[in-house]
């Protein structure tokens, strides 16, 4: 069978736009997917690595263990920063453990209120 045997296929005019338009739909649908499962997969990579870098500060003696679980197991409610500072600011933590909290990132933010009262309860 040759090229001149084969049936054509005739696409004109609201064939070719609604043609584009699928293609333009389906081609949205894919990179919609691609750039979520690669949002997803940094987002992931990002948590790990700040539960790494909480083990080794914990691993090291620059975190107790209670404000490690704290930050990995906490809600931001306000801004990682502000927490932070005010941590400071009540005398709860010192700077180098702010600086080690800053470096770990608000991913996982601090509960200011329960660190706060782990301190009060260890000191008593």
């Amino acid at each position: 069978m040759n090229a001149s045997q084969l049936p054509a296929i005739r696409l004109e005019g609201e064939h070719i736009k609604m043609l584009l338009v699928g293609i333009f739909i389906v081609g949205g649908i894919l990179g919609y997917a691609i750039i979520a499962a690669v949002s997803n997969i940094l987002r992931v990579r990002a948590s790990e690595q700040t539960k790494r870098e909480v083990a080794a500060y914990v691993a090291e003696g620059t975190m107790t263990p209670e404000t490690a679980q704290m930050i990995l197991g906490a809600d931001a409610k306000k801004p990682w920063e502000q927490q932070v500072a005010q941590l400071i600011s009540e005398g709860t933590i010192d700077t180098k453990e702010a600086e080690k909290l800053l470096r770990a990132g608000p991913k996982s933010g601090v509960a200011v209120e329960d660190l706060g009262a782990h301190r009060q309860t260890v000191s008593t």
